[in-house]
C-alpha cells in the first residue's frame, strides 16, 4: 500500500475547438472565463494552440451535406444508410484523423436496427410516429457513458429527417449478459425537417 504525503492536486482538461483564426499564438492565449468561477481558479491553455479547422466551404465534403437536405424518414429505416449519412458529416476526415477514427468506432458499434411505424395521438392531433430499435457492440465503446452519449446525440439529430407531421422514439438496446435497454425519451420527439 502506498502512503501519500499530500494528495494529488484537482485539476482537468478540455479541449477547444476554434474556427477563428489568433493572430499570436502563445501559452496562456486562452484565459479568459466567467465572472461566476471562483478567485482560485486559474485558467489558460498550456501549450500552443493548434491550428483551427479550416471553413468547409468549397470542400467536396460540403456537397455531401447539401445532398441530405432531401433525408426523409426512410432513411431511418436502413443501419447501412444511416451510417453512412453520419459518416458524411465527419467534416475533416482529411485533417484530423484521431476524430475521424474515433467517429468510425462509435459508428461500427451500431449493429442492428429495428423499426416500425404506428399511429400515435399528441395533444388530439394524429401522427404517423416511427419507432427505432437500435442495438449496439458494448465493446466498441470506452464505457457505457460514451455509449449513452453517442446514441443521445442520434437520437437528436434523426429528427432533422423527419417533417412536422412524423414522431420519432427510439430505444437502445445493449448486448450485454441482462439485454440492458434504455428508453431515450417518455415521450416521441417531433421532427424537425422544416427547420433546414
Amino acid at each position: 500500500m502506498i502512503l501519500w504525503s499530500h494528495r494529488p492536486s484537482l485539476h482537468f482538461a478540455c479541449v477547444y475547438i476554434g474556427f477563428e483564426q489568433y493572430k499570436r499564438n502563445e501559452l496562456g492565449l486562452l484565459n479568459k472565463h466567467s465572472e461566476k468561477m471562483p478567485d482560485a481558479v486559474k485558467t489558460g491553455n498550456i501549450t500552443l494552440l493548434s491550428s483551427c479547422y479550416p471553413p468547409i466551404v468549397n470542400n467536396h465534403h460540403f456537397w455531401k451535406l447539401l445532398s441530405h437536405y432531401s433525408a426523409n424518414g426512410s432513411m431511418l429505416m436502413s443501419l447501412d444508410t444511416i451510417k453512412h449519412m453520419i459518416s458524411d458529416y465527419i467534416l475533416y476526415r482529411d485533417t484530423d484523423r484521431q476524430i475521424t477514427r474515433k467517429c468510425e468506432r462509435l459508428l461500427n458499434g451500431l449493429v442492428e436496427l429495428k423499426t416500425h411505424l404506428y399511429d400515435y395521438i399528441l395533444k388530439g392531433k394524429p401522427y404517423r410516429c416511427l419507432s427505432l430499435s437500435l442495438f449496439i457492440d458494448e465493446t466498441q465503446y470506452e464505457n457505457r457513458g460514451e455509449a449513452f452519449v453517442f446514441t443521445t446525440h442520434l437520437y437528436h439529430f434523426f429528427p432533422f429527417c423527419l417533417s412536422e407531421n412524423m414522431l420519432l422514439e427510439m430505444s437502445v438496446t445493449l448486448n450485454d449478459q441482462k439485454n440492458t435497454t434504455w428508453y431515450l425519451s417518455p415521450s416521441p420527439l417531433r421532427g424537425y425537417k422544416s427547420m433546414i
